[in-house]
């Protein structure tokens, strides 16, 4: 049981890894996008 959940933390930590840098990516490209559109409304 314990050697299963250890085995699933070590799969699980590159791909959450993967997800926050994809997600940091899209965020970092759409900022300029949200910025000038906040800019403009305001």
């Amino acid at each position: 049981m314990i050697q299963s959940s250890l085995l699933f933390s070590i799969l699980l930590t590159p791909v959450a890894s993967l997800l926050l840098t994809f997600m940091g990516v899209q965020l970092s490209r759409r900022a300029p996008i949200l910025v000038q559109w906040y800019s403009e409304r305001k």
